[in-house]
Formats: structure tokens, sequence, C-alpha cells
């Protein structure tokens, strides 16, 4: 079982984190605090987190440079390691998805709950609802693709374009070959190839 001792001594940052025990890996989770967030399971003495507390003989971490990097992590790290105690979230339809509509001339980003076989790419599912809204933030920072609804572009630019969220393809104001580059970095960004997307930008 882990000490309050040991946790303590686990840095201030956002980062993910892993319980281990003889089992191998029993559970991981991400945090925009990686001590205040594993002191709070072992503070959870009846909750979901006991069972996984009292199996655990170590905690790994991984330091992250913020909560959307941490939650990309996370999502890899589960699907690779499959621990025990993480919710099965695969079929559970209730939980988020991050969508990219590669199959339209102009794609679009977005959250959805819906997964349906329609040639979209889906990143997910996600448990924390938060942390995927504030990845499409980063996300619409960074890369500005369209938010309209629908295959059809519309005949005028929106506010989004004006704010410089949109890279306005209903107006000519980019070419098709240079908004697939921003699918492109988009699919990375979210396949957690940070690096290498921040190279690119660069």
């Amino acid at each position: 079982m882990i000490h309050e001792k040991e946790a303590e001594k686990l840095p201030e940052r956002p980062g993910v984190y892993i319980f281990r025990g003889k089992r191998g890996t029993l559970y991981i989770g991400k945090a925009q605090n990686l001590r205040k967030r594993v002191l709070s399971h072992l503070h959870d003495k009846y909750g979901k987190s006991a069972r996984f507390v009292k199996e655990a003989e170590k905690i790994d971490f991984i330091i992250t440079e913020n909560e959307v990097e941490a939650l990309l992590l996370e999502d890899i790290l589960i699907k690779k390691e499959k621990p025990r105690y993480n919710v099965k979230l695969r079929d559970d339809k209730k939980y988020p998805y991050i969508k990219v509509t590669v199959n339209e001339e102009f794609p679009r980003v977005f959250y959805t709950r819906n997964v349906k076989e329609d040639g979209s790419i889906y990143f997910g599912p996600y448990t924390h609802v938060k942390a995927v809204r504030k990845v499409l933030r980063s996300i619409r920072k960074i890369f500005p693709l369209r938010s309209c609804k629908g295959k059809r572009l519309p005949q005028r630019a929106c506010m989004d374009y004006y704010i410089k969220r949109c890279a306005g393809p209903c107006i000519g104001a980019i070419s098709k070959e240079k908004y697939q580059e921003l699918v492109k970095g988009v699919i990375e960004f979210l396949s957690g190839k940070i690096d290498q997307v921040e190279e690119e930008i660069e």
C-alpha cells in the first residue's frame, strides 16, 4: 500500500500518474496537480479509489506541460496498458469523443457522444468532459478549422474568421491543400505527437 509520505514527494505539476501493483498496472489518471490528485485518492478510504490504492505498491508519474497534454497522454496510456480499475470506456456511448470529419472537403473538429461508421476519425473516449472542451479550445487557437455545421460551406465569413478562429475556406481565404495541412496537424496533436506539431508550427 502507498503511504502519504510517498505521495507528498510528487511534484505539484500537471501530468499523468500510474498506480502499479503485483499484477501490473492498476489505474492511470491525469491531474493538473499530481501531488494533490494522488493524495485525494489516498484519502478516499471508502470510495472507488480505495480498492486500487489498497493493492498499489508503486506510483509512477509523467510530467506534462499542461492539463491538455496530460489528457491526451492519459488516453494513450490507458489504451496501451488497459489498467484493471479504469472504467471500461470503449463501448460506452455516454462518454465524449473528439470527431474529425476527414470525409468532408473542408473537415471540422468537434465534441460528440455518438460514434458512427461515417468515415470520420474519432479520438477517445475520454472521462473528463471539461478537459475535452479545453483540448478543443486549444485546437481552435492553433488550427483555425471551420466550426460551421454541415458539409456545405456558407456563402460568407462568420465571426470566427474575423477573430482568427477560422481560416475562411468559405470565402477562399485558404486553399484546400493548406487547409488539409491544418487537419493533419489536428490529427497529429490528438494522436499525442505534440512535439512534431510544435516543430511544424515553428
